[in-house]
């Protein structure tokens, strides 16, 4: 698959959410309005408020907010490469939209089908939608500056049609097109936070066919990063392209840090967008440098991923089959279904064997592992970062201020060693190991009630 462009979030929930202002302390009305500010914090913990919300709001008859929770929905499915679901909620969408008479709920919906389209070569479906959705949004003559940006997200999406293609330079355009339509924004905080998504989506498309530019856009959209912005999509994106810019200059070493940098990024923000991009460039990386281990991780980690993204995949498309069987579908099409669903078998016995070898090479690491902390040596923590390349960013998610000294020991426990086994191998009392489990725990907001030991191997 080919890189996925970010869609344009935080303008439609300030403009959406602006009539909300007046609403009292916790009517629904402000709760649809934290979980638009949450969703743009953690996807996945926003996600888990939704469907309450659209439930309470369905019951309320409030139009606006079903609207809000629907598209946030489907931008979710979005981030998460979920096609089969993208494409249930954004048929819904289109369908309560049209219904509510709502122009820029309709021309989301259009859209979003069409990244559905898209994603199963089904380019002329997705241009068709497009095309709908951009003729909806230039009929409406409101003003409003949610219809601006709506267009700048339908032209962005006309980019992933064409990227998806294989037509990347027309991708480009498209993304230039949205980056010269800023002079509808006055204010220059509004400009920087419109141009710092879109020079990342263009640095990567760039990363395709021009590496020079990829990187030049990359940096220039960290030079306008908004200030209360830490990690988010466009910075997983900005890390991808300065990745594989280093990488192009054989800079191994760099590429990769880069690269974890992004998968930490998409930890945090909770967007999976592109990740197997990275993966595969890490596996090249690693194969190049003869780090076996490294490579079968991420090997497992991008079998899997996609596995699960060819399966959504497969269920969106048959989606698409059976509701235009009354269109007859095309003959070609059909056929694709059925052998989407060989490659998915197919595929999944191959990721079950190859976990069977994984276990054996990990606990060939393992012992590894073990013989470096017995013999005292230093390489120990370089080796686990080889073993476990997202660890510590996962804990820094989690804490960003933990101490060096304390991710160390939590090497030690995600071994699964005991108090005893580490106080022998580190020459402390268990007393004292004892204490920094209790340390780490509170560090980490571990629950009580949760076997440390369990909670640290789930990261």
């Amino acid at each position: 698959m080919y890189i996925r462009i970010l869609l344009i979030y935080f303008f439609s929930f300030l403009v959406i959410t602006g009539s909300y202002a007046n609403e009292e302390p916790e009517s629904l009305k402000i709760r649809v309005t934290k979980n638009g500010v949450l969703f743009r914090e953690n996807l996945d913990l926003a996600y888990l408020d939704i469907q309450p919300l659209l439930l309470e709001a369905l019951q309320a008859k409030d139009s606006l907010s079903e609207l809000i929770l629907f598209e946030r929905k489907c931008r979710y499915f979005y981030t998460k490469s979920q096609y089969d679901s993208l494409n249930e909620t954004s048929v819904f969408l289109l369908e309560q939209a049209t219904r509510y008479k709502n122009n820029y709920f309709q021309a989301m919906g259009h859209m979003f089908q069409a990244e559905g389209f898209s994603v199963n070569s089904l380019y002329d479906r997705a241009i068709g939608s497009l095309t709908q959705a951009y003729n909806i949004l230039s009929k409406d003559k409101s003003g409003d500056a949610i219809i601006f940006f709506a267009k700048a997200n339908v032209l962005n999406s006309f980019a992933n049609v064409y990227n998806d293609n294989g037509e990347p330079e027309k991708a480009v355009e498209k993304i230039k097109e949205v980056i010269g339509s800023y002079n509808s924004l006055k204010n220059k905080e509004d400009i920087n936070r419109f141009q710092y998504l879109n020079y990342s989506n263009l640095s990567g498309v760039y990363t395709m066919f021009d590496m020079d530019s990829a990187e030049y856009y990359a940096k220039k959209s960290i030079e306008i990063k908004p200030s209360d912005v830490v990690e988010d999509k466009a910075m997983m994106m900005n890390y991808y392209a300065l990745g594989k810019a280093f990488k192009s200059r054989n800079d191994y070493s760099s590429a990769a840090s880069y690269y974890h940098k992004a998968i930490a990024a998409g930890v945090k923000s909770g967007t999976s967008l592109n990740l197997t991009e990275i993966y595969n460039s890490l596996i090249d990386i690693y194969e190049k440098e003869g780090n076996k281990d490294s490579v079968l991780l991420y090997v497992n980690k991008l079998k899997e991923m996609e596995l699960n993204i060819l399966q959504s995949k497969y269920n969106s498309l048959q989606k698409t089959v059976i509701s235009g069987e009354k269109k007859t579908s095309p003959v070609w099409i059909i056929f694709l279904v059925a052998m989407m669903s060989l490659i998915i078998f197919y595929l999944w016995r191959k990721l079950a064997r190859k976990k069977l070898v994984a276990e054996s090479v990990s606990n060939e690491a393992y012992n590894s592992l073990i013989q470096l902390l017995k013999d005292n040596d230093t390489g120990f923590y370089f080796a686990f970062e080889q073993v476990f390349p997202d660890f510590s960013e996962k804990l820094l998610v989690i804490n960003p201020v933990l101490a060096k000294t304390e991710i160390e020991f939590c090497f030690l426990l995600k071994l699964k060693l005991t108090t005893k086994e580490i106080a022998q191998l580190t020459f402390l009392e268990p007393r004292t190991v004892q204490n920094k489990k209790h340390r780490i725990r509170k560090r980490l907001d571990i629950p009580s009630s949760a076997d440390i030991y369990v909670w640290l191997d789930s990261i």
